[in-house]
This record gives structure tokens, sequence and C-alpha cells, in this order.
């Protein structure tokens, strides 16, 4: 019997050393930055883990939900404002950005849309009795998006390391300031001016202007308006939160992946993790799968907005309604009940859709959508070719990486009219190149030995056991002079420079010496 107790304290203690707990905020519990980290979440609590999540109680009905509520746990801040007016936030972008092009109005008026994120950092780091709980569970490592910086106010206060977590298709700049990776904008643009990757000149300049204006924009001043919070809540104080941020990352998750994405020099502390959310299709309800199985050999076009845009304008309502009446196949449009928009028979709506079974269908031929990293992913694994229309942020990005890599196409959601509309559509379904080139890239994507929530995982227990000094890049330790080498090439130039005034004033000396000798020997002669 003493072996056998041994034997249990032995087990017991084995499993206490690995299991670490872990914070994790990505936003407030809504969309898909929430729902892509919680396919890694899983994976580590499979691992042995305890994983804590934070969201805000807008959305905690998450915590409610009958498969999380069995893995995580949840802590839940509250708004200092109404909860409606944190639901429309989203649809207020949205609206806008089909109004405008809102990337370049995030530059110029970047306070006005994410000081509410600063207002609601606030509410959760005044909420005294939360703080306590989170600091009293002695958390290993936090988890953290930048999307929501608070998340690192959050990890300073509990005195955490950082797994920095980056869903987004762009952001190439967190890389160079956290990470150290080069800065080579002749080959790696600025991800939100959707360029691609093989530019012209045009392009170039665009993209050397472009990156170091975001590296200015998006990420010091994304980070740095939660500054003044330091001092009122005594975290902080004595380093910047980019500071904090530089210093205290052992890893980065970037949801990228060289089969549809840049192709990018990363030190090993960045792992591409594109496609958190992929998997094989569940069978879809009968009737759904009637309507899928009814469109015969021309097949079933899905048309959705993602989990941020939720209603287009009409305008672009009536223009899909007019197209998709006048197609042969059947179409599934994410479409509220309520729009005024008159239907044909082989259109079929819904509120939600299945959007992964759906890709995943036999049946379906065009996948069409405002450019979600998530839903580039999906559409890439199950090889469906793809018209992005993208709306704002990073979707330009995923429009210009699906148009390179021959996956499909793109259309300007502002100049979107029936004709251009009706044309990319037949070009794409009419020409077989773009699903060969989709199933191709999807068998491309899918021989791998792990799941992307597998290899996330692996790396986030590695950090927790080993640490991640060990891979940073020591181009992080140096600013954009010495790391560009202009300050060698200014040297350079300089020595350069001295040897050839060296050389011009001794040939100057030489020459004017010898002129002298010659005029004297002249003049010696004649007299």
């Amino acid at each position: 019997m003493a072996w056998v107790l041994q034997l249990a304290l032995i087990s017991a203690y084995v499993s206490a050393a690995w299991s670490a707990n872990i914070f994790i905020s990505v936003t407030y519990g809504e969309g898909s930055h929430y729902l892509s980290s919680t396919s890694f979440g899983a994976e580590l609590v499979r691992r042995g883990h305890n994983v804590t999540y934070l969201i805000s109680n807008a959305y905690e009905n998450r915590a409610l939900h009958p498969e999380h509520s069995q893995l995580f746990h949840y802590e839940i801040f509250n708004h200092s404002v109404p909860l409606d007016k944190v639901y429309k936030r989203t649809s207020e972008i949205a609206a806008h950005a089909f109004n405008t092009d809102f990337n370049m109005d995030m530059i110029f008026n970047l306070h006005k849309w994410l000081n509410p994120l600063a207002k609601d950092c606030r509410a959760a780091l005044s909420d005294r009795a939360l703080m306590e709980r989170l600091r009293n569970a002695n958390f290993d490592y936090t988890i953290l998006d930048l999307t929501w910086s608070c998340s690192v106010l959050l990890a300073a206060y509990l005195e955490t390391p950082i797994v920095l977590y980056n869903p987004l298709a762009s952001q190439y700049d967190v890389f160079r300031d956290i990470a150290g990776t080069p800065f080579i904008p002749a080959v790696v643009p600025e991800g939100v001016f959707g360029t691609p990757q093989r530019m012209n000149f045009r392009q170039r300049v665009i993209s050397f202007l472009g990156s170091l204006l975001f590296q200015q924009l998006q990420f010091k001043m994304f980070v740095e308006l939660y500054s003044p919070l330091r001092h009122e809540f005594g975290i902080l104080e004595e380093q910047t939160i980019t500071e904090y941020v530089v210093k205290n990352t052992d890893l980065i998750l970037t949801a990228s992946d060289p089969v549809i994405d840049l192709i990018h020099p990363l030190p090993p502390n960045v792992i591409e993790v594109g496609g958190l959310l992929t998997r094989a299709a569940k069978p879809l309800e009968k009737e759904l799968d009637d309507f899928m199985n009814s469109s015969g050999d021309d097949g079933v076009i899905i048309l959705s907005l993602g989990t941020y845009v939720k209603v287009m304008p009409q305008r672009l309502n009536d223009v899909f309604a007019s197209v998709f009446a006048n197609l042969p196949q059947k179409v599934i449009w994410q479409l509220p009940d309520n729009s005024p928009t008159t239907l044909s028979q082989n259109i079929k709506t819904m509120g939600w859709l299945p959007q992964n079974d759906l890709l995943g269908h036999p049946r379906t031929k065009l996948f069409i959508y405002q450019g979600g990293n998530n839903g580039l992913y999906e559409a890439l694994y199950h090889g469906v070719p793809t018209l992005v229309l993208p709306v704002f942020a990073d979707q330009l990005c995923v429009a210009s990486r699906v148009t390179e890599k021959g996956m499909g196409s793109s259309l300007d959601i502002h100049t979107l009219s029936a004709e251009n509309l009706d044309k990319a559509i037949r070009m794409i379904l009419s020409n077989n190149t773009y699903a060969e080139t989709a199933k191709r890239l999807s068998a491309i994507y899918r021989d791998r030995p792990e799941t992307p929530a597998e290899r996330a995982a692996f790396w986030v227990e590695h950090v927790i056991k080993f640490g991640g000094k060990y891979m940073e890049s020591p181009a992080k330790r140096l600013n954009f002079i010495q790391l560009s080498l202009l300050d060698v090439i200014a040297f350079l130039i300089f020595c350069l420079v001295v040897v050839l005034a060296i050389i011009f004033f001794s040939c100057r000396c030489i020459f004017r010496c010898c002129f002298a000798m010659c005029k004297d020997n002249s003049k010696k002669k004649k007299d």
C-alpha cells in the first residue's frame, strides 16, 4: 500500500507541476477575436491547464455557453455606459465604413473611435473586487490581444509575462516593434492599404510611407491612449505601456499562414496559427441540407457579413438581390428578417449562418463575404473560391491576398454595382482556375502534423516551462537607424568622403608642387 500512496503523491505533484493558470483577455467576449482564441484556450484546458477569460457584462452570455462554461472560468467587468451603447459601437463603425474610407478616418480620428475603449478600461480597473480576485488567482501568463490594450495594464497589474495574440491579417508593424522583425517595406506592404506583396514603384512608395505612418499611429498611439490610467491606478508608473509589452512579451501567436498570407521573415518567438476555427464540416439540418442539394450541378453561393458587419445599406441589398435573381445558382444570404429587399425564389436568407458547415458542403461553389480573417481560413480550409468585399480594418489585406494568390477576386464596396458584381461572380464561376487554385491551396494548408490550435497550445505551454527570452531577436534592441544600418552607411560615406578628400588635396598639392618646379626650371632656362 505504501508504494501506491507514493505513486499517488508523485502523480499529484507532477500534475500540479505541469498545470498553469492562464489569463486570457481578448476584447469583451464578442466576435471573431474571442471565438478564435477559445480554440487554443480549449486545447490548453485539455492539456491540464486552468484558463480564465475576462469578458464584459455586455457579453456575459458567453459564460453560460454549454461548452465553454465547462472548460473556462470567467471573470466579468461592468461597462460604465448602458449596454445598448456598447452594442451600437460595432454597428456604427460598420455603417460609417460603408459611407467612407474608414481606415483613413481611423488614422486621423483615432481617439474618436478608441476613447470608449479606454473608458471601459477605467471601469474594469475601478472594480476593486474584480482586481483582487484576479490578483489572488496567481496567474502564470496573460494572453492578450492589443485590440483592447487595457489587457496590457491588466498583465502589468498581475505581474505576468505576456503571450500576444494577433487575430488580424495585417499588423506587421507589431512584429517590428515587439519581436524585432526586419523593416522591409519593399516586400512586406502595410496591410490596411490592400497592397499586393509583389509591388510596383508606386506601391512601394505607398508601402514605405504607410509603414512609417502606422508604426507611429497604429501601435504606439493605440497603446499609449491608455497611459493616463497608469498613474490613476498606480500601474506601470516607471515605464510606458509600449516598453512593458516589448520587454515582457515571450511569444506572439499570429493568425497568418504562408499558404495564403504574406511571406515574412519571422523570429522563432512568432508562431503562425492562421485558421484557428477551421474544422471539418458538420452535417447541416435537414431543411438546409435539402436546399443545398436542390441546387443540382449549378451549386450554391454563400453571402455572409461576418460577426461585426450586421447590416448593409439598402442600396447594396438591392444590388445583390437583382444580381442573384438572374443567376442559375441558389443563394444562402445572411440577411436580417426585417430587410425590405424583394428576393427571388432561388435565395434563402438567414439571420445567422453555420458558415463553416456551409463552406464544407459539396454544393458550395462561391463564398462572398466582407473579408474577415477567420472567414478567409474557413474558405481556404474547404477550398472554396472567394469574392471579397472589404469594408474596413484588415479586410483590405485579406482581399489583396485572395486576389494575388489566385483564390478569387475582390470588389470595392463603395463603388459596387449590379454590373460589376454580376461580372465578377460569373468570371469566378466560369473559370475553373479559381476552383482548382482554391483546392490546391487547401491541400497544402491541410498537410500539417497538427492543427493551429494544437500548435498555439504547444508553444504557450513551451514558454510556460522555459520562457521565451532565448528566442528573442537581437534586432528588437535596435532603433530604426541602427536596424537599417543608416549609421553604418553614414559612417562609410563619411570615410569615403574623407579618403576622397585626402586623395583630392594630395593630388592638388602634388600638382601644385610639380607646376611650381616646372615653372622654376623654365625660368632658369630663360635666364
